[in-house]
């Protein structure tokens, strides 16, 4: 048995405890501990004092545990005196359950004939252990509990980095930062929001008297704010402690930012929230950002620091344009063309990725940094290939624009801009003599192409990915040096002459020969000659590419062999690539099939016209009904297929399969009438059942493909097939029918889905335009294969999306007088 277990059978105690104090009175059926009892401490009776309470009640002390600290506080050697005391807060945490928590605060009332309870404050023996010295300060000084905090980044930024107010780093290390003990020692932790907001408010008041300002401590202030704004909160009751108010709402924050100068410190000095963004500070010394650091974004959103806008970038374009006209021509300084092209990529993201906000901004006349200068007038163009738009801009030709960037960055904004594309078309190569093909160049380009080719797919596919048309027609480029090489470009939106211009290039590709022209075999070699014209051909990063090019051509120059990298995403995309080609295939020669069996019937085919079924059960009743025209349907008999305006339509943005997309665009909203809108009953009888309305549909699918009813039979009666009829040829067809527009989502069934997985000759036949007189034309539109061609959303049923914009077949009718 060790030597302290022995002692606990003896009774001996390992942790001291609390018990009722001494001077405890029986009062009002309570026991009560007076104000001003024997050894009160200070901050007790004051407390008290404040609160106009006479008495605590059920209040405790604890001898022993005076005793200990009071020889801790007398302990002279300080390493000593710091062991001691850290060792006390352990044994004060691990009894701090079983002896001290039920304890810890008392209530503090005024006796008058009840007690009048006025709030809870620390209990008798807590008071006397905040109020020894015995913790020490980070000097090594003894120190009360509650006049010590410990160390953070924010309670240096608020309270300073003062020695004898913070608790020795050992003592805190040993402690851990949120011990229930610190806490009920008082010892001060991070600071609360207000605590923080009243540093600011003294940082600011001592930066207006003359000071400088002091960017990093306002940092650490706001990064400490930062944490203490989350969702919304009310200020706290007065603790246990009875100290001031742990925190403050967020409209307390708000409000403290936005008085007087603002809490905002800005590059350019102290700025209320509205008067400053928040985000990268993209517009230089031309507007204020609140500071930016992680976890931001809480912060400012609370207080009200709005995001940069499109108001915001135009604004800050116009005032990079100088005042004087003769500034104009002047070319903007390193800071301003940071801005412009900054304010510009901003404007791209809004119009790639939220377009609305650039509606009515009349960006149309927005300056613009051109060859001529700052303009605000239209036409400007916009020429994809770096060397030409500097030999147009040698020309003196029209205004082409100058962004400071690769022109690809700002593909979705040249339209909201108004500039002019200058495309493929519009340039032709001009050679003033006969064309000289030129085979070592040639062969060395082809090998070079090659390199290119393998360098990305190794290194960079996403890049190859981005290559508009195939690499065996760069690979078959054949190269012509012309040294008199010129490009004829026409400029389209020009009022009149002098018409095309005419002007010296060093590079210059003529895709529909085939052919690379250039002024000399130098410019092979360079990433800005024909590694630029190379890049053209790519949608995006054409930068790398030029880049790129350089390395390749000396790969090939050395004499390198170079290896065909297909990766697995490019044989995936071959024979996505090859499905489509045989879809379609596939799609018009059904199409001439049906064309073909027009022409040999001699007319379009016509069913007999049949009186439409009324439906006499069910009638709405009412007056509203009477003045209602009945509905009925289309009658067959008196329509005709428009085979010259039936088309295969291509598909048109459909989504891939398992996309969610982008959702319906946001609706225009209408304004509130002044007079009543009250609604009224107009149901109209339907003279139809939902069997009439398929059997319409089907006798216009017939007329559609000019078959009768033996070469399309119906197969609606019959249960578990899948499709509605088969024609001679046992090809099925499911008939979707609808009275109005066709929807872009269709439902189908298990056996319908199962007949359109298993069977290549599968059609999904949509026919709409069923209701005579609604104003829809009837159409038969053909869907061959729509497992692939639309998007499957597995329910109930199976949900079809994306028939609007899929690749299919369309056939119009009209009546046919």
């Amino acid at each position: 048995m060790s030597p302290l277990n022995f002692l606990r059978l003896l009774g001996a105690r390992t942790a001291p405890g609390a018990r009722v104090h001494r001077y405890g009175r029986e009062r009002l059926q309570r026991q009560g501990v007076p104000a001003l009892a024997p050894g009160s401490p200070t901050s007790r009776t004051r407390r008290m004092n404040q609160l106009g309470a006479t008495y605590t009640l059920d209040d405790h002390e604890s001898p022993d545990l005076d005793a200990v600290v009071r020889s801790i506080a007398a302990e002279p050697d300080g390493p000593a005196r710091r062991k001691r005391a850290v060792a006390l807060l352990h044994v004060l945490g691990r009894a701090w359950s079983s002896s001290f928590s039920d304890h810890e605060s008392v209530e503090a009332a005024h006796d008058y004939y009840v007690w009048d309870v006025k709030a809870r404050i620390p209990g008798f023996w807590l008071w006397t252990l905040r109020e020894t010295p015995w913790l020490d300060s980070e000097s090594g000084t003894a120190t009360g509990p509650s006049a010590l905090r410990r160390r953070t980044e924010a309670t240096a930024a608020v309270h300073g980095t003062d020695a004898d107010g913070l608790l020795h780093r050992d003592i805190q290390a040993a402690a851990g930062r949120g011990g229930e003990v610190l806490r009920a020692l008082a010892v001060g932790g991070e600071p609360t929001a207000a605590d923080i907001l009243e540093r600011l408010r003294r940082q600011r008041g001592s930066q207006r008297a003359g000071g400088d300002h002091d960017h990093a401590a306002a940092l650490l202030l706001y990064r400490a704010l930062a944490v203490r704004t989350g969702p919304q909160r009310g200020p706290s009751a007065t603790g246990a402690a009875g100290g001031p108010a742990a925190d403050v709402s967020r409209a307390d924050i708000a409000r403290a930012f936005a008085e007087g100068d603002g809490l905002v410190l800005t590059e350019s000095g102290w700025r209320t929230p509205g008067a400053c963004l928040r985000g990268k500070p993209l517009f230089g010394e031309l507007r204020d950002f609140a500071p930016a650091f992680d976890g931001d974004e809480a912060l400012w959103e609370a207080v009200g620091v709005p995001r940069p806008g499109a108001d915001d970038a135009i604004a800050v374009i116009r005032r990079l344009v100088p005042v004087a006209p003769g500034g104009r021509r002047t070319e903007p300084d390193a800071a301003a063309q940071a801005v412009l092209l900054q304010s510009l990529q901003f404007l791209q993201e809004l119009a790639a990725g939220e377009p609305e906000k650039l509606r009515g901004k009349r960006l149309g006349r927005l300056p613009l940094w051109t060859s001529h200068g700052w303009t605000g007038r239209r036409p400007v163009y916009a020429v994809e290939e770096a060397g030409l738009a500097a030999a147009l801009t040698a020309a003196q030709a029209p205004p082409v624009w100058c962004p400071g960037a690769e022109l690809e960055q700002f593909r979705d904004l040249l339209a909201h801009l108004g500039i002019t594309v200058v495309g493929g078309d519009a340039i032709v190569p001009y050679a003033a003599g006969p064309p000289d093909p030129d085979a070592h160049a040639t062969a060395r380009l082809s090998s070079a192409v090659a390199h290119l080719r393998e360098d990305l797919q190794r290194s960079d596919p996403a890049t190859a990915r981005e290559l508009q048309g195939s690499w065996d027609e760069l690979t078959g480029l054949v190269v012509h040096i012309e040294p008199a090489l010129a490009c004829t470009v026409t400029l389209p939106g020009q009022p009149g002459p002098p018409g095309p211009l005419r002007v010296p290039v060093e590079t210059a590709i003529d895709w529909h020969e085939g052919t690379l022209y250039v002024r000399h075999d130098r410019v092979l070699a360079r990433s800005g000659g024909v590694g630029r014209a190379l890049a053209a051909r790519f949608r995006a990063r054409r930068r790398e590419v030029a880049h790129a090019w350089s390395a390749a051509w000396e790969r090939a120059e050395s004499g390198l062999s170079a290896t065909e990298i297909v990766r697995a995403e490019d044989r995936i995309e071959e024979r996505r690539a090859a499905a489509d080609a045989e879809h379609a295939q596939r799609l018009a020669e059904f199409h001439q099939e049906t064309s073909a069996r027009h022409a040999s019937v001699g007319r379009a085919r016509t069913v007999k016209p049949k009186p439409p079924a009324v439906k006499r059960s069910g009638a709405p009743s009412g007056d509203s009904s009477a003045a209602v025209p009945p509905r009925r349907l289309v009658d067959p008999g008196l329509l005709r297929p428009v085979l010259d305006r039936a088309a295969i339509t291509d598909r048109n943005g459909r989504a891939a399969a398992g996309s969610t997309g982008s959702g319906p665009g946001r609706p225009t909203l209408s304004g509130a009438r002044a007079e009543p809108a009250v609604p009224q009953q107009r149901s109209a009888l339907k003279t139809f059942s939902a069997q009439d309305q398929e059997t319409v549909a089907l006798d216009l699918v017939r007329l559609a493909l000019a078959r009768d009813d033996e070469e399309l039979r119906d197969l609606r009666a019959q249960r578990g097939v899948g499709a509605d009829a088969a024609d001679e040829l046992s090809r099925f067809y499911e008939v979707k029918s609808f009275l109005r527009r066709e929807p872009d989502c269709l439902p189908v069934t298990p056996h319908e889905y199962e007949r359109a997985a298993t069977e290549k000759g599968f059609f999904l036949v949509v026919v709409s335009g069923l209701e005579d007189g609604a104003g829809e034309r009837a159409t038969v539109r053909i869907i061959l294969d729509p497992l692939h061609e639309l998007s499957a959303h597995p329910s109930a049923n199976v949900t079809l999306t994306g028939v609007r914009g899929c690749r299919s077949f369309s056939i119009p009718f009209e009546r046919a007088d």
